[in-house]
């Protein structure tokens, strides 16, 4: 069964670049998502293709109507647990940005302890050739990330 989201919709006559993120941010917050801020500005970064720059620059800036209108739609799915990197469809892992489909297993930030542990033994032995065997058991992030 799907979650129903709390709280009400952004789509408003009028609202400027700040006034979105922030409700969005309260939304999510309203939510119980732990990670609210984070998502929202993921998620406003890609419904409206602004960069942090492009943002911070002009806050007061008027949202497009169709950006909030993706930004709706995105706020649902994550109020529905819909993990944030299937909605945008990418993930930053490690050192690098993975792309994410739902027919692949999204790369967890808890996994790059894997990535740690594997650069410290191979710290130690520089002198050495050294291989690397992913058997496809996942996305190939660690492999991905290993060779970056």
């Amino acid at each position: 069964m799907l979650k129903t989201p709390k709280s009400p919709g952004l789509i408003k006559a009028t609202l400027t670049r700040a006034e979105a993120l922030a409700a969005l941010t309260k939304r999510l917050d309203a939510d119980g998502i732990d990670t609210a801020a984070d998502d929202a500005r993921l998620l406003f970064q890609a419904a409206t293709g602004l960069s942090r720059l492009e943002f911070v620059t002009c806050p007061e800036a008027l949202m497009a109507r169709d950006h909030l209108e993706i930004l709706e739609a995105f706020a649902i799915r994550r109020m529905r647990d819909e993990p944030t990197s299937r909605i945008i469809g990418h993930r930053g892992f490690w050192s690098i940005d993975l792309l994410v489909a739902k027919e692949v297993l999204d790369p967890r930030p808890d996994t790059e302890v894997v990535i740690e542990a594997t650069l410290a033994v191979a710290r130690n032995r520089r002198s050495e050739t050294l291989s690397i065997l992913d058997l496809g058991s996942g996305s190939g992030a660690i492999s991905c990330a290993l060779l970056s």
